[in-house]
């Protein structure tokens, strides 16, 4: 899931949504794969757990929830 490439001298290193091999990140729209690469990038199982990811990727059935979901803006926000 993890993957790296090279730009130059430079770098950089992203996660992968298809290789989650999941359907339901297909049917997610641009944002929620936003917060959801987020979540998976900073899975920790402590602040931010699999159970966590596991509610984005069921977006369509949580969103008429009153479910909390973590939010790392740093990486997000560029």
């Amino acid at each position: 899931m993890h993957k790296t490439f090279k730009l130059g001298n430079q770098e950089y290193s992203y996660y992968s949504l298809p290789d989650l091999k999941d359907s339901r990140v297909e049917k997610l729209p641009f944002s929620i794969r936003v917060l959801l690469e987020s979540a998976v990038r900073n899975c920790d199982e402590f602040k931010i757990s699999s159970k966590d990811v596991e509610k984005i990727l069921d977006w369509k059935a949580t969103s008429q929830q009153d479910v909390e979901i973590p939010f790392k803006p740093s990486r997000v926000v560029l």
